[in-house]
């Protein structure tokens, strides 16, 4: 009686091919996690969902100039600049098969004033004035950078197990590919 032999495949490309699969799987679905964040996040702005926003209202004086220029009294909503900005930006790794992505403004998006006329005033700079205050400018902290970040790191666990089980998954598919 001959016995065949057991079919074993070449590992090196069985194993490169799914580190292409599992990498692209995990950049798209932490891609899609990161913009989902920022949608919400600007939504949470719009509904001021953040107690600083309460418990620091606008001061009478700056309330009265938004009337006067006929712009959202919401506090970081005036022209919607701010809002509008906020993207998820990828930055891919020098191999190009991981990438990290973050909230936040281009480096250079310039703030506009309540005319809709482009300032000097980098919009991360207006966000970290609001995050942390000025004493010299009289604007108390309105922290919603940091709130939200606690949010997005509770979240961005849970999706990393997601991730996992997904590649997980995809590898126990391509073995299985492997073997047939």
């Amino acid at each position: 009686m001959i016995q065949k032999k057991a079919h074993i495949p070449r590992i090196g490309p069985l194993l490169r091919r799914f580190a292409e699969q599992a990498s692209a799987v995990a950049i798209e679905r932490v891609r899609a996690f990161a913009e989902s964040q920022a949608d919400e996040f600007r939504q949470a702005i719009l509904d001021q969902n953040f107690e600083a926003f309460d418990a620091f209202p606008l001061r009478p004086a700056t309330l009265a100039a938004k009337m006067r220029a006929h712009v959202d009294l919401r506090v970081m909503v005036a022209t919607g600049t701010y809002v509008d900005s906020i993207r998820s930006f990828r930055t891919l790794s020098s191999n190009r098969r991981n990438a990290r992505f973050h909230i936040g403004f281009h480096p250079r998006k310039l703030a506009r004033d309540y005319h809709g006329n482009i300032t000097e005033i980098l919009l991360q700079d207006v966000a970290r004035i609001q995050e942390y205050g000025s004493v010299a400018a009289g604007i108390p902290a309105r922290p919603h950078w940091r709130p939200y970040r606690a949010v997005i790191g509770a979240r961005a666990e849970s999706e990393r197990e997601r991730i996992t089980r997904l590649v997980v998954w995809k590898l126990r598919s391509e073995v299985q590919k492997g073997l047939r």
